[in-house]
Formats: structure tokens, C-alpha cells, sequence
């Protein structure tokens, strides 16, 4: 066990990613479960890969957050997911919960969020953290300086002293400027 790494998984990242990456699968009763799958072996090999002393998965919640209170129109482009994905949602809690896996959701707020607030706290206790997800806004976290970002679906990391232009594109971009870059690109 490493008793200094946290790891922290985006529970709804991993989740949506896999149910789009991975081919349909269903039970013999025609109970589809590529996202459930895809998110129980992500958690699986990442936990036995890092041997974290700390693991946390954590998910959005479905009740609007206090961005919508700033910007009505927050992820509003975004389509209604499938019946068949949202199917596999509370069976997907279930399985983490009987794995013993720490699942974090809070009304109101997002996974991001849950995964930003520990990895401050982690790491103001002197732990490493390690995020995993394939959200560029968690390139932001980087500046707390003892985190690591884990892309496993491109099979990249970054760390604070990475350049991130590759990410993004460009030439050169330090952590600090993730950002501002952000700000000026926008988001569909």
C-alpha cells in the first residue's frame, strides 16, 4: 500500500466515457452494461496498479449546481443521455459500494468539485493525489503541486512541471495559464 497517494477517480467522467468507448454489451436478458463494465475496470486496475492508501469515486449529482443559478443556459447544449445509460447508473453505485469503494455525491454539486475540495485537503496533509479523469478543467488542480492528472483513456499524465501545450494544441502552457486559456477558448 502507498500510504501518501490519494487517488481520486471522476466517477461520472469514467462512466460517460466508457459507455460511448466501449462496444454494447448486455446480460442474457438484454440488460446493457458496457458502462458499468468499463467503470468497474477502470476502478479495478487503477486500485490494484497504485495501491492507494486513499481511494475516492466521485460522481455528479443530477439536481442543478449554483452554476446554473449563474448561467441558466449551464450545459444546457448537452444532449438527455440514453435510457440504457442512465439504466446503469444506480446498479454501477451498487457495485462500488459492495467492492467497499469510497463513492462520493453530494446534491447540488459536481464531481469536479468533491475532486478539487480533497485534492486541496490531501495535499495540505501532505499526500500525493492522483486525479483521474479526462477533463481538461482538472488541469487546473495542478497548481496545488503534489497532484498528478491521469488521462487513462489517452494514456497520458500530466504533472505540475509538464508543459500542457500537447493537451491543448499549443506550443507551450504552464498549469497556471490552464485557466485563462480556458477562458479565452470558451466551451460549446
Amino acid at each position: 500500500m502507498n500510504k501518501d497517494l490519494a487517488v481520486l477517480i471522476d466517477g461520472s467522467n469514467y462512466f460517460f466515457r466508457a459507455y460511448h468507448a466501449l462496444p454494447k454489451m448486455n446480460t442474457s436478458y438484454g440488460f446493457e452494461t458496457s458502462a458499468m463494465l468499463g467503470l468497474i475496470n477502470m476502478v479495478l486496475k487503477i486500485h490494484k496498479q497504485y495501491q492507494p492508501q486513499y481511494l475516492a469515486i466521485a460522481f455528479d449529482s443530477k439536481e442543478k449546481t449554483f452554476r446554473h443559478e449563474l448561467l441558466p443556459e449551464y450545459k444546457a447544449q448537452r444532449e438527455k443521455p440514453a435510457d440504457e445509460l442512465i439504466a446503469q447508473i444506480a446498479p454501477s453505485f451498487e457495485f462500488i459500494e459492495a467492492l467497499g469503494f469510497l463513492m462520493l455525491k453530494k446534491a447540488g454539486i459536481e464531481a469536479d468539485d468533491i475532486i478539487g475540495s480533497l485534492a486541496k485537503s490531501f495535499t495540505e496533509a501532505g499526500k500525493q493525489v492522483l486525479i483521474c479523469t479526462s477533463d481538461k478543467d482538472m488541469l487546473q488542480l495542478l497548481e496545488l503541486g503534489q497532484v498528478e492528472i491521469l488521462d487513462e483513456f489517452k494514456n497520458r499524465s500530466f504533472k505540475p512541471e509538464d508543459n500542457l501545450g500537447s493537451r491543448f494544441g499549443v506550443e507551450k502552457l504552464h498549469y497556471s495559464q490552464v485557466r485563462d486559456f480556458l477562458a479565452l477558448c470558451g466551451d460549446s
